[in-house]
């Protein structure tokens, strides 16, 4: 694969790395948010509602971070590769 090529691959995966990133990011706090919530809870029912809540968004985080760690392999590959053709132009 040409130099091109690989560092279009690192430009492309990286934007959906940020993006991944930054929907974490949003996620997280409002797992936090729930727990809190949780735990503030006056009765079982809210409790049992806000519990509901964090256990979707915790899942929601780890499908996520299950996108993160592929994406983060790929990049690691053509970050590799593009070092390489970069070394292999130089001589």
């Amino acid at each position: 694969m040409s130099l091109v090529k690989d560092a279009a691959y690192l430009y492309i995966h990286s934007k959906e790395l940020l993006a991944i990133n930054k929907k974490l990011h949003k996620l997280s706090g409002k797992a936090e948010k729930h727990l809190r919530k949780h735990g503030n809870a006056k009765n079982d029912k809210a409790r049992a509602k806000h519990k509901k809540k964090h256990a979707g968004v915790t899942t929601d985080m780890m499908k996520l971070q299950k996108k993160q760690i592929k994406l983060l392999k790929l990049l690691q590959h053509h970050q590799i590769k593009f070092a390489y053709n970069l070394q292999k132009q130089k001589l």
